[in-house]
Protein backbone atom coordinates (compact mmCIF):
# COMPACT_ATOMS: atom_id res chain seq x y z
CA UNK A 1 0.00 0.00 0.00
CA UNK A 2 1.26 3.30 -1.17
CA UNK A 3 1.39 6.15 1.79
CA UNK A 4 0.26 9.13 0.73
CA UNK A 5 3.44 11.69 2.27
CA UNK A 6 0.45 15.15 1.57
CA UNK A 7 -2.29 13.86 3.56
CA UNK A 8 -3.00 17.03 6.12
CA UNK A 9 -4.21 14.70 8.85
CA UNK A 10 -0.42 13.30 9.49
CA UNK A 11 1.51 16.43 9.45
CA UNK A 12 3.90 17.46 11.63
CA UNK A 13 2.45 20.81 12.60
CA UNK A 14 -0.85 19.20 13.66
CA UNK A 15 0.83 16.77 16.62
CA UNK A 16 3.08 19.80 17.81
CA UNK A 17 1.41 19.98 21.41
CA UNK A 18 3.06 16.76 22.09
CA UNK A 19 6.26 17.10 23.82
CA UNK A 20 8.35 14.28 21.93
CA UNK A 21 6.99 15.93 18.43
CA UNK A 22 7.64 19.68 18.97
CA UNK A 23 11.39 18.79 20.73
CA UNK A 24 12.17 16.06 17.62
CA UNK A 25 15.51 16.58 15.91
CA UNK A 26 15.69 14.77 12.42
CA UNK A 27 18.50 13.27 12.55
CA UNK A 28 20.66 13.89 9.18
CA UNK A 29 22.35 11.36 7.26
CA UNK A 30 26.03 11.38 7.55
CA UNK A 31 27.33 14.17 5.42
CA UNK A 32 30.30 12.74 3.70
CA UNK A 33 33.66 14.63 3.18
CA UNK A 34 33.59 15.92 -0.22
CA UNK A 35 34.50 13.64 -3.43
CA UNK A 36 38.20 15.07 -4.33
CA UNK A 37 39.46 14.04 -8.08
CA UNK A 38 42.27 14.26 -9.93
CA UNK A 39 43.72 17.33 -11.36
CA UNK A 40 44.08 15.45 -14.82
CA UNK A 41 40.58 14.58 -15.11
CA UNK A 42 39.39 18.90 -14.62
CA UNK A 43 38.68 19.20 -18.80
CA UNK A 44 36.64 15.36 -19.06
CA UNK A 45 34.78 16.40 -15.22
CA UNK A 46 33.75 20.01 -17.12
CA UNK A 47 32.14 18.31 -20.20
CA UNK A 48 30.18 16.23 -18.03
CA UNK A 49 28.55 19.32 -16.07
CA UNK A 50 29.49 17.74 -12.58
CA UNK A 51 32.53 20.55 -12.07
CA UNK A 52 31.40 22.81 -10.16
CA UNK A 53 28.93 20.58 -7.46
CA UNK A 54 32.36 18.81 -7.38
CA UNK A 55 34.14 21.87 -5.66
CA UNK A 56 31.27 22.53 -3.00
CA UNK A 57 33.63 21.04 -0.14
CA UNK A 58 31.58 19.65 3.00
CA UNK A 59 28.57 21.07 4.68
CA UNK A 60 28.30 21.00 8.48
CA UNK A 61 24.50 20.81 9.03
CA UNK A 62 22.39 21.26 11.98
CA UNK A 63 19.78 19.16 13.20
CA UNK A 64 17.23 21.59 14.56
CA UNK A 65 17.23 23.48 11.74
CA UNK A 66 16.11 20.92 9.67
CA UNK A 67 13.60 20.02 11.83
CA UNK A 68 11.86 23.60 12.21
CA UNK A 69 12.63 23.88 8.32
CA UNK A 70 10.38 20.54 7.95
CA UNK A 71 7.36 21.94 10.21
CA UNK A 72 7.48 24.65 7.56
CA UNK A 73 6.60 22.46 4.11
CA UNK A 74 3.71 22.04 3.14
CA UNK A 75 3.94 18.88 0.55
CA UNK A 76 0.50 19.80 -1.16
CA UNK A 77 1.71 22.74 -2.45
CA UNK A 78 5.43 22.13 -2.51
CA UNK A 79 6.60 25.27 -0.51
CA UNK A 80 7.57 27.23 2.73
CA UNK A 81 5.07 28.47 4.73
CA UNK A 82 6.94 31.22 6.32
CA UNK A 83 4.78 34.87 7.81
CA UNK A 84 6.42 36.70 4.62
CA UNK A 85 4.52 34.34 2.51
CA UNK A 86 5.07 31.08 0.54
CA UNK A 87 8.72 30.44 -0.29
CA UNK A 88 10.38 27.40 -2.09
CA UNK A 89 13.65 25.77 -3.26
CA UNK A 90 13.78 26.80 -6.92
CA UNK A 91 15.71 25.73 -10.08
CA UNK A 92 17.29 28.74 -9.88
CA UNK A 93 18.89 28.47 -6.33
CA UNK A 94 20.15 24.62 -7.77
CA UNK A 95 21.92 26.13 -10.36
CA UNK A 96 23.08 29.01 -8.31
CA UNK A 97 23.88 26.94 -4.81
CA UNK A 98 25.37 23.72 -7.04
CA UNK A 99 26.40 24.73 -10.07
CA UNK A 100 23.85 21.67 -12.53
CA UNK A 101 22.67 22.02 -15.34
CA UNK A 102 19.08 22.64 -15.53
CA UNK A 103 18.25 22.41 -19.19
CA UNK A 104 18.27 19.02 -21.02
CA UNK A 105 16.03 15.28 -21.06
CA UNK A 106 14.65 13.98 -18.03
CA UNK A 107 16.53 11.78 -15.46
CA UNK A 108 14.53 8.41 -16.63
CA UNK A 109 14.92 4.91 -17.64
CA UNK A 110 14.73 1.41 -16.48
CA UNK A 111 14.59 0.15 -13.08
CA UNK A 112 15.36 -3.56 -13.26
CA UNK A 113 16.40 -5.83 -10.48
CA UNK A 114 17.92 -8.58 -12.33
CA UNK A 115 21.60 -10.02 -12.17
CA UNK A 116 22.03 -9.44 -15.66
CA UNK A 117 21.19 -5.85 -15.86
CA UNK A 118 23.41 -5.77 -12.80
CA UNK A 119 26.19 -6.96 -14.25
CA UNK A 120 26.29 -5.98 -18.02
CA UNK A 121 26.51 -2.20 -16.67
CA UNK A 122 29.02 -2.82 -14.24
CA UNK A 123 31.64 -4.06 -16.85
CA UNK A 124 30.74 -1.31 -19.25
CA UNK A 125 31.05 1.47 -16.74
CA UNK A 126 33.49 -0.32 -13.99
CA UNK A 127 35.27 -2.83 -15.66
CA UNK A 128 34.06 -5.69 -13.22
CA UNK A 129 31.45 -7.14 -11.31
CA UNK A 130 29.99 -4.92 -9.15
CA UNK A 131 29.89 -5.51 -5.01
CA UNK A 132 26.25 -5.14 -4.01
CA UNK A 133 24.63 -4.71 -0.30
CA UNK A 134 23.15 -8.03 0.88
CA UNK A 135 19.66 -7.28 1.34
CA UNK A 136 19.21 -5.62 -2.05
CA UNK A 137 21.10 -6.05 -5.46
CA UNK A 138 20.41 -2.96 -7.08
CA UNK A 139 22.57 -1.11 -4.55
CA UNK A 140 26.56 -0.90 -5.15
CA UNK A 141 28.97 -0.38 -2.58
CA UNK A 142 30.01 2.88 -2.76
CA UNK A 143 33.49 1.95 -0.81
CA UNK A 144 33.95 -0.74 -3.25
CA UNK A 145 33.61 1.91 -6.58
CA UNK A 146 35.81 4.81 -4.95
CA UNK A 147 38.32 1.78 -4.98
CA UNK A 148 37.90 1.23 -8.82
CA UNK A 149 38.27 5.08 -9.30
CA UNK A 150 41.64 5.13 -7.28
CA UNK A 151 43.44 2.75 -9.07
CA UNK A 152 42.78 4.06 -12.75
CA UNK A 153 45.79 4.50 -14.07
CA UNK A 154 44.79 8.00 -16.29
CA UNK A 155 46.98 7.60 -19.11
CA UNK A 156 44.08 7.11 -21.37
CA UNK A 157 40.86 8.44 -22.37
CA UNK A 158 39.40 5.38 -21.54
CA UNK A 159 40.81 5.51 -18.04
CA UNK A 160 40.41 9.09 -17.73
CA UNK A 161 36.65 8.46 -18.69
CA UNK A 162 35.80 5.42 -16.43
CA UNK A 163 37.52 7.77 -13.13
CA UNK A 164 34.94 10.61 -14.22
CA UNK A 165 32.19 7.98 -14.28
CA UNK A 166 33.20 6.64 -10.89
CA UNK A 167 33.41 10.06 -9.15
CA UNK A 168 29.75 10.99 -10.43
CA UNK A 169 28.57 7.91 -9.42
CA UNK A 170 30.01 8.89 -5.79
CA UNK A 171 28.37 12.06 -6.00
CA UNK A 172 25.04 10.63 -6.98
CA UNK A 173 25.29 8.35 -3.84
CA UNK A 174 26.20 11.00 -1.45
CA UNK A 175 25.55 14.54 -2.26
CA UNK A 176 22.87 14.41 -4.63
CA UNK A 177 20.49 11.33 -4.41
CA UNK A 178 21.57 9.76 -1.17
CA UNK A 179 19.43 7.61 0.80
CA UNK A 180 20.15 6.94 4.88
CA UNK A 181 22.48 4.41 4.25
CA UNK A 182 24.92 6.28 2.41
CA UNK A 183 27.12 3.35 1.91
CA UNK A 184 25.23 2.45 -1.49
CA UNK A 185 23.66 3.53 -4.72
CA UNK A 186 21.25 2.58 -7.02
CA UNK A 187 22.15 0.84 -9.84
CA UNK A 188 19.65 2.51 -12.08
CA UNK A 189 22.25 5.01 -13.29
CA UNK A 190 24.66 3.60 -14.43
CA UNK A 191 22.50 3.26 -18.38
CA UNK A 192 22.93 7.51 -18.09
CA UNK A 193 26.75 6.96 -17.36
CA UNK A 194 27.88 4.60 -20.02
CA UNK A 195 27.95 7.09 -23.03
CA UNK A 196 29.91 9.74 -21.87
CA UNK A 197 28.92 12.46 -23.89
CA UNK A 198 25.53 12.08 -23.40
CA UNK A 199 25.91 13.00 -19.70
CA UNK A 200 25.62 16.51 -20.21
CA UNK A 201 22.45 16.63 -21.53
CA UNK A 202 20.29 15.11 -18.78
CA UNK A 203 18.55 17.59 -16.29
CA UNK A 204 20.67 17.28 -13.33
CA UNK A 205 19.59 20.32 -11.64
CA UNK A 206 15.69 19.23 -11.57
CA UNK A 207 16.43 15.51 -10.85
CA UNK A 208 18.10 16.77 -7.62
CA UNK A 209 14.84 19.25 -7.05
CA UNK A 210 12.73 16.12 -7.41
CA UNK A 211 14.63 14.61 -4.46
CA UNK A 212 14.51 17.51 -2.26
CA UNK A 213 11.31 17.80 -2.51
CA UNK A 214 10.42 14.31 -1.79
CA UNK A 215 12.34 13.95 0.64
CA UNK A 216 10.66 17.21 2.66
CA UNK A 217 7.38 15.05 2.29
CA UNK A 218 8.33 12.42 3.55
CA UNK A 219 10.04 14.07 6.51
CA UNK A 220 7.21 16.15 6.91
CA UNK A 221 5.09 13.58 8.35
CA UNK A 222 4.63 13.10 12.44
CA UNK A 223 6.70 9.66 12.72
CA UNK A 224 9.54 10.66 10.58
CA UNK A 225 12.83 9.65 12.71
CA UNK A 226 15.16 10.40 9.42
CA UNK A 227 15.48 12.78 6.83
CA UNK A 228 17.63 12.22 3.02
CA UNK A 229 18.11 13.77 0.04
CA UNK A 230 20.12 16.88 -1.12
CA UNK A 231 20.60 18.04 2.68
CA UNK A 232 23.65 20.34 1.33
CA UNK A 233 21.31 22.23 -1.18
CA UNK A 234 18.28 22.51 1.81
CA UNK A 235 21.06 24.44 4.33
CA UNK A 236 22.85 27.05 1.69
CA UNK A 237 19.04 27.69 0.54
CA UNK A 238 18.08 28.57 4.23
CA UNK A 239 21.65 30.44 5.25
CA UNK A 240 21.46 32.74 1.71
CA UNK A 241 17.41 33.02 2.45
CA UNK A 242 17.07 33.71 5.83
CA UNK A 243 20.90 35.11 7.30
CA UNK A 244 19.26 34.82 10.88
CA UNK A 245 19.56 30.96 10.91
CA UNK A 246 23.24 31.32 9.23
CA UNK A 247 26.03 29.85 11.81
CA UNK A 248 28.10 33.08 10.77
CA UNK A 249 27.26 36.56 9.36
CA UNK A 250 27.51 36.62 5.40
CA UNK A 251 29.19 39.58 5.69
CA UNK A 252 32.47 37.60 7.05
CA UNK A 253 32.20 35.49 3.61
CA UNK A 254 33.92 35.53 0.81
CA UNK A 255 32.32 36.53 -2.48
CA UNK A 256 29.88 34.44 -4.02
CA UNK A 257 30.36 32.48 -7.05
CA UNK A 258 29.30 29.73 -8.66
CA UNK A 259 28.94 27.29 -6.60
CA UNK A 260 27.17 29.49 -4.31
CA UNK A 261 27.49 26.36 -1.67
CA UNK A 262 31.26 26.63 -1.67
CA UNK A 263 31.36 29.45 0.17
CA UNK A 264 29.80 28.09 3.71
CA UNK A 265 32.26 24.50 3.39
CA UNK A 266 34.21 24.55 6.19
CA UNK A 267 32.49 27.55 7.96
CA UNK A 268 33.53 28.29 11.62
CA UNK A 269 30.76 27.18 14.29
CA UNK A 270 30.00 28.88 17.34
CA UNK A 271 29.22 26.79 20.78
CA UNK A 272 26.09 29.45 20.80
CA UNK A 273 24.85 28.41 16.99
CA UNK A 274 25.16 24.80 17.66
CA UNK A 275 23.49 24.76 20.67
CA UNK A 276 20.32 26.29 19.17
CA UNK A 277 17.07 23.99 19.90
CA UNK A 278 14.37 23.64 17.35
CA UNK A 279 12.21 26.07 19.84
CA UNK A 280 14.70 29.02 19.56
CA UNK A 281 14.57 28.37 15.44
CA UNK A 282 11.16 27.96 15.66
CA UNK A 283 10.75 31.47 16.99
CA UNK A 284 13.22 32.92 15.19
CA UNK A 285 11.63 32.07 11.85
CA UNK A 286 7.98 33.48 13.42
CA UNK A 287 9.65 36.67 14.12
CA UNK A 288 12.30 37.24 12.13
CA UNK A 289 10.61 38.42 9.00
CA UNK A 290 13.94 38.59 7.31
CA UNK A 291 14.16 37.16 3.92
CA UNK A 292 16.39 37.68 1.00
CA UNK A 293 14.57 37.85 -1.72
CA UNK A 294 17.40 37.93 -4.38
CA UNK A 295 20.41 36.87 -3.14
CA UNK A 296 22.13 35.87 -6.38
CA UNK A 297 22.26 39.60 -8.07
CA UNK A 298 25.50 40.43 -9.29
CA UNK A 299 27.04 36.71 -9.36
CA UNK A 300 28.51 35.88 -12.26
CA UNK A 301 27.88 32.58 -14.29
CA UNK A 302 30.09 30.40 -16.00
CA UNK A 303 29.26 30.53 -20.03
CA UNK A 304 28.50 27.08 -19.88
CA UNK A 305 25.64 27.74 -17.89
CA UNK A 306 23.88 30.92 -19.60
CA UNK A 307 21.61 28.98 -21.08
CA UNK A 308 20.47 27.38 -18.35
CA UNK A 309 19.34 30.62 -16.78
CA UNK A 310 16.29 30.43 -19.56
CA UNK A 311 14.32 27.77 -18.20
CA UNK A 312 15.11 28.43 -14.44
CA UNK A 313 11.63 30.13 -14.07
CA UNK A 314 9.36 27.28 -15.83
CA UNK A 315 6.29 25.70 -14.16
CA UNK A 316 5.95 22.23 -14.46
CA UNK A 317 7.39 18.51 -13.13
CA UNK A 318 10.19 17.54 -11.82
CA UNK A 319 10.80 13.82 -12.92
CA UNK A 320 13.82 11.47 -11.62
CA UNK A 321 12.93 7.91 -12.72
CA UNK A 322 9.92 7.16 -10.43
CA UNK A 323 10.17 10.21 -8.47
CA UNK A 324 7.78 12.75 -9.93
CA UNK A 325 7.34 16.62 -7.97
CA UNK A 326 5.61 19.82 -9.39
CA UNK A 327 7.70 23.19 -9.37
CA UNK A 328 5.57 26.04 -7.89
CA UNK A 329 7.06 29.05 -9.04
CA UNK A 330 3.74 30.85 -10.14
CA UNK A 331 3.21 30.67 -6.43
CA UNK A 332 6.65 32.53 -5.17
CA UNK A 333 6.89 35.10 -8.03
CA UNK A 334 8.85 37.47 -5.61
CA UNK A 335 11.71 35.37 -5.48
CA UNK A 336 12.27 35.87 -9.37
CA UNK A 337 11.83 39.87 -8.70
CA UNK A 338 7.38 39.62 -9.92
CA UNK A 339 4.46 41.21 -7.80
CA UNK A 340 2.43 38.53 -6.37
CA UNK A 341 -0.97 37.54 -6.67
CA UNK A 342 -3.35 34.68 -5.20
CA UNK A 343 -2.22 31.53 -7.37
CA UNK A 344 -4.09 28.83 -8.70
CA UNK A 345 -4.84 26.14 -7.14
CA UNK A 346 -2.00 23.49 -6.08
CA UNK A 347 -1.04 20.94 -9.45
CA UNK A 348 -2.58 17.42 -8.10
CA UNK A 349 0.08 14.35 -8.63
CA UNK A 350 -1.51 10.94 -8.70
CA UNK A 351 -0.44 9.10 -5.48
CA UNK A 352 1.10 6.56 -7.35
CA UNK A 353 3.40 8.74 -8.96
CA UNK A 354 4.30 11.06 -6.09
CA UNK A 355 4.62 8.78 -2.99
CA UNK A 356 6.11 5.48 -5.16
CA UNK A 357 9.16 3.60 -3.18
CA UNK A 358 11.56 1.05 -5.10
CA UNK A 359 10.90 -2.09 -3.06
CA UNK A 360 11.07 -5.64 -3.99
CA UNK A 361 11.42 -6.97 -7.45
CA UNK A 362 11.67 -4.29 -10.18
CA UNK A 363 11.30 -4.07 -13.82
CA UNK A 364 9.56 -0.98 -14.79
CA UNK A 365 10.28 1.33 -18.23
CA UNK A 366 9.71 4.62 -16.24
CA UNK A 367 9.94 6.29 -19.57
CA UNK A 368 6.86 4.86 -20.72
CA UNK A 369 5.35 5.07 -17.47
CA UNK A 370 5.23 8.52 -16.82
CA UNK A 371 4.89 9.55 -20.62
CA UNK A 372 2.77 12.01 -20.02
CA UNK A 373 4.75 13.91 -16.86
CA UNK A 374 7.95 13.64 -19.77
CA UNK A 375 5.91 15.71 -22.14
CA UNK A 376 5.07 18.51 -20.29
CA UNK A 377 8.65 18.83 -19.52
CA UNK A 378 9.37 18.82 -22.71
CA UNK A 379 6.78 21.79 -23.30
CA UNK A 380 8.82 23.71 -20.61
CA UNK A 381 9.16 26.76 -22.79
CA UNK A 382 5.82 27.70 -23.10
CA UNK A 383 5.43 27.64 -19.25
CA UNK A 384 7.70 30.17 -18.08
CA UNK A 385 7.15 33.15 -15.69
CA UNK A 386 8.84 36.23 -18.24
CA UNK A 387 5.68 34.96 -20.31
CA UNK A 388 3.50 36.06 -18.52
CA UNK A 389 3.59 40.17 -18.68
CA UNK A 390 3.90 39.72 -14.71
CA UNK A 391 4.47 43.57 -13.59
CA UNK A 392 7.90 43.79 -11.44
CA UNK A 393 8.23 44.65 -7.68
CA UNK A 394 10.24 46.74 -6.32
CA UNK A 395 9.72 46.59 -1.93
CA UNK A 396 8.97 42.59 -2.56
CA UNK A 397 6.08 43.77 0.08
CA UNK A 398 2.87 41.75 -0.75
CA UNK A 399 -0.45 42.92 -2.19
CA UNK A 400 -3.50 43.70 -0.28
CA UNK A 401 -5.35 41.19 -2.11
CA UNK A 402 -2.50 38.26 -1.46
CA UNK A 403 -1.94 39.20 2.25
CA UNK A 404 -5.89 38.80 2.94
CA UNK A 405 -5.54 35.43 0.72
CA UNK A 406 -2.17 33.89 2.03
CA UNK A 407 -3.81 35.11 5.88
CA UNK A 408 -7.28 33.57 4.88
CA UNK A 409 -5.55 29.78 4.37
CA UNK A 410 -2.38 29.28 6.05
CA UNK A 411 -3.09 31.30 8.92
CA UNK A 412 -2.48 28.63 11.38
CA UNK A 413 0.58 27.92 10.37
CA UNK A 414 2.31 31.33 10.82
CA UNK A 415 2.84 31.89 14.42
CA UNK A 416 3.85 27.75 15.05
CA UNK A 417 5.69 29.18 18.62
CA UNK A 418 1.93 30.43 19.47
CA UNK A 419 1.02 27.64 18.49
CA UNK A 420 2.62 25.23 20.84
CA UNK A 421 2.03 27.37 23.99
CA UNK A 422 -1.72 27.10 23.34
CA UNK A 423 -3.54 24.51 25.53
CA UNK A 424 -5.20 21.74 24.15
CA UNK A 425 -8.72 22.29 22.57
CA UNK A 426 -11.41 21.12 24.48
CA UNK A 427 -15.42 21.53 23.24
CA UNK A 428 -17.05 25.19 25.27
CA UNK A 429 -18.66 24.54 28.20
CA UNK A 430 -21.19 26.68 30.17
CA UNK A 431 -21.30 29.58 30.42
CA UNK A 432 -19.84 31.76 33.65
CA UNK A 433 -22.78 33.00 34.64
CA UNK A 434 -25.45 30.10 35.67
CA UNK A 435 -28.15 30.42 34.12
CA UNK A 436 -31.58 29.06 35.95
CA UNK A 437 -31.07 25.08 36.07
CA UNK A 438 -34.02 22.31 35.56
CA UNK A 439 -34.56 20.87 38.54
CA UNK A 440 -33.23 17.77 38.99
CA UNK A 441 -35.85 14.26 37.54
CA UNK A 442 -34.70 12.76 41.49
CA UNK A 443 -37.02 13.47 43.51
CA UNK A 444 -34.47 14.37 46.68
CA UNK A 445 -32.26 17.63 47.05
CA UNK A 446 -28.25 17.61 46.42
CA UNK A 447 -26.53 20.41 48.10
CA UNK A 448 -23.48 21.75 46.70
CA UNK A 449 -21.16 24.84 48.08
CA UNK A 450 -19.17 25.34 45.26
CA UNK A 451 -19.47 24.26 41.37
CA UNK A 452 -16.38 22.27 41.39
CA UNK A 453 -16.25 19.96 38.88
CA UNK A 454 -20.65 20.00 38.57
CA UNK A 455 -21.67 16.57 36.88
CA UNK A 456 -23.99 17.66 33.70
CA UNK A 457 -27.74 17.32 34.27
CA UNK A 458 -29.48 16.02 31.33
CA UNK A 459 -30.78 18.94 28.92
CA UNK A 460 -33.77 18.95 28.71
CA UNK A 461 -35.42 19.75 24.87
CA UNK A 462 -35.87 23.28 24.02
CA UNK A 463 -39.66 23.81 25.35
CA UNK A 464 -41.08 26.67 28.34
CA UNK A 465 -40.36 26.10 31.62
CA UNK A 466 -42.24 23.93 33.50
CA UNK A 467 -43.61 24.46 37.11
CA UNK A 468 -42.10 21.88 39.70
CA UNK A 469 -44.61 19.07 40.38
CA UNK A 470 -44.46 17.59 43.50
CA UNK A 471 -46.62 14.74 44.79
CA UNK A 472 -50.03 15.26 46.42
CA UNK A 473 -50.02 14.88 49.94
CA UNK A 474 -52.60 12.87 51.53
CA UNK A 475 -55.06 15.07 54.46
CA UNK A 476 -54.34 14.43 57.94
CA UNK A 477 -56.77 11.69 59.72
CA UNK A 478 -58.62 12.65 62.67
CA UNK A 479 -60.95 10.35 64.35
CA UNK A 480 -64.39 10.62 64.46
CA UNK A 481 -65.34 12.37 67.88
CA UNK A 482 -67.87 11.30 70.78
CA UNK A 483 -71.36 12.22 70.63
CA UNK A 484 -71.61 14.54 73.30
CA UNK A 485 -70.47 17.81 73.96
CA UNK A 486 -67.12 19.60 75.42
CA UNK A 487 -66.90 23.11 76.76
CA UNK A 488 -63.80 24.54 75.04
CA UNK A 489 -62.94 28.11 76.46
CA UNK A 490 -60.14 28.16 74.07
CA UNK A 491 -59.88 26.37 71.01
CA UNK A 492 -56.39 24.39 72.47
CA UNK A 493 -56.47 20.78 71.94
CA UNK A 494 -57.55 18.45 74.87
CA UNK A 495 -56.39 15.05 74.76
CA UNK A 496 -59.13 12.42 74.71
CA UNK A 497 -59.84 11.22 78.28
CA UNK A 498 -61.09 7.50 78.70
CA UNK A 499 -64.43 7.41 77.64
CA UNK A 500 -66.92 5.74 80.83
CA UNK A 501 -67.74 1.83 80.51
CA UNK A 502 -71.88 2.93 80.61
CA UNK A 503 -72.93 4.74 78.16
CA UNK A 504 -76.29 7.07 79.28
CA UNK A 505 -79.27 7.11 76.89
CA UNK A 506 -79.23 9.01 74.30
CA UNK A 507 -82.48 11.30 74.56
CA UNK A 508 -81.49 11.48 78.36
CA UNK A 509 -78.14 13.11 77.41
CA UNK A 510 -79.29 15.43 74.54
CA UNK A 511 -82.02 16.98 77.43
CA UNK A 512 -79.19 17.79 79.80
CA UNK A 513 -76.72 19.42 77.53
CA UNK A 514 -79.64 21.24 76.08
CA UNK A 515 -80.37 21.77 79.90
CA UNK A 516 -77.09 23.07 80.70
CA UNK A 517 -76.85 25.66 78.10
CA UNK A 518 -79.42 27.24 78.99
CA UNK A 519 -78.65 27.66 82.86
CA UNK A 520 -76.74 31.20 82.78
CA UNK A 521 -80.31 32.78 81.82
CA UNK A 522 -81.84 35.12 83.73
CA UNK A 523 -85.27 33.72 85.59
CA UNK A 524 -88.17 35.88 83.85
CA UNK A 525 -91.35 36.07 86.04
CA UNK A 526 -93.13 33.90 83.49
CA UNK A 527 -90.57 30.91 84.61
CA UNK A 528 -90.43 31.54 87.73
CA UNK A 529 -94.47 30.86 88.02
CA UNK A 530 -93.88 28.02 85.61
CA UNK A 531 -91.50 26.70 87.66
CA UNK A 532 -89.04 26.41 84.58
CA UNK A 533 -86.28 28.53 83.15
CA UNK A 534 -87.57 27.48 78.93
CA UNK A 535 -90.69 26.86 78.54
CA UNK A 536 -89.47 24.37 75.60
CA UNK A 537 -86.70 22.23 77.93
CA UNK A 538 -88.97 19.37 79.37
CA UNK A 539 -88.17 19.63 83.18
CA UNK A 540 -90.46 19.95 85.61
CA UNK A 541 -90.96 22.90 87.68
CA UNK A 542 -89.68 23.19 91.43
CA UNK A 543 -86.10 21.54 93.24
CA UNK A 544 -85.69 18.68 91.54
CA UNK A 545 -82.96 16.79 93.40
CA UNK A 546 -81.97 13.37 91.42
CA UNK A 547 -78.80 11.66 92.38
CA UNK A 548 -78.05 9.37 89.75
CA UNK A 549 -75.97 5.68 90.62
CA UNK A 550 -72.46 6.40 90.48
CA UNK A 551 -70.17 4.63 88.89
CA UNK A 552 -67.14 2.65 89.34
CA UNK A 553 -64.29 4.79 89.01
CA UNK A 554 -63.09 8.13 88.41
CA UNK A 555 -65.31 9.91 85.25
CA UNK A 556 -64.80 13.10 84.57
CA UNK A 557 -66.58 12.65 81.68
CA UNK A 558 -69.55 11.71 82.95
CA UNK A 559 -72.72 14.36 82.98
CA UNK A 560 -73.60 15.73 86.12
CA UNK A 561 -76.82 16.03 87.80
CA UNK A 562 -78.77 19.58 87.77
CA UNK A 563 -80.81 21.40 90.30
CA UNK A 564 -83.29 23.89 89.16
CA UNK A 565 -83.74 26.41 92.43
CA UNK A 566 -86.59 29.30 92.91
CA UNK A 567 -84.16 31.43 95.39
CA UNK A 568 -81.19 30.96 96.36
CA UNK A 569 -80.75 30.59 100.20
CA UNK A 570 -77.00 30.64 101.60
CA UNK A 571 -75.44 27.57 103.32
CA UNK A 572 -74.08 27.93 106.68
CA UNK A 573 -69.89 27.94 105.33
CA UNK A 574 -71.25 30.92 102.97
CA UNK A 575 -69.28 34.45 103.65
CA UNK A 576 -71.45 36.66 105.54
CA UNK A 577 -71.79 38.87 102.98
CA UNK A 578 -73.63 36.62 100.91
CA UNK A 579 -75.66 35.77 104.22
CA UNK A 580 -73.92 33.06 105.48
CA UNK A 581 -72.65 32.75 108.81
CA UNK A 582 -69.11 32.35 107.80
CA UNK A 583 -66.12 34.70 108.72
CA UNK A 584 -65.87 38.47 107.54
CA UNK A 585 -63.29 39.40 104.93
CA UNK A 586 -61.62 42.12 105.70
Amino acid sequence: MVRDYANPAEHVTNYLRQPNVANRNLLPRKLDPPELWHPAVDQALRTTGFYHVSRVGQIRGHSALLSALVERWRPETHTFVLPVGEVTVTQEDVLHIFGLPIEGEVVTGWTDSSQDFLVNHSMAIFGSEPVVSSSSKSYIKLAWVRHIRDTQPLDTSESVQRYVRCHIFCLLGTTLFADKSTTYAHAKYLPLLQNFEHISTYSWGSATLAHLYRSLCRASRYDCKEMDGPLDLLFVWAWERMPFLAPIPRQQLALADIPVARRWSHHPRTRAWISKSVASIRHDIDFKEDFVWRPYLGIIIPAELHHHLDVCDTVGPLISFECVEWHPVDRVVRQYGYAQSPPLPAQAIPLDHHCYTLRGVQCHDWSTILNEWIQQWGNRRNSRLRDRNLQPIVDFIPSAEYRSWYGGLFWMYLRLSKLIQQPPYYPPQQPSHFPPQQPPQQPYAVFQSFPYHRPLLPQPSQQSPQPPHYPPQQPPHFPPQQPYAVFQPFPYHRPLLPQPSQQLPQSHRASVDRSARQSHRTPTPDSRASGSIDPHVGINTGRMNVIAAAPSGLDLNAPTQQEVVAEYIPGPSAPAKAGGSGPVEG
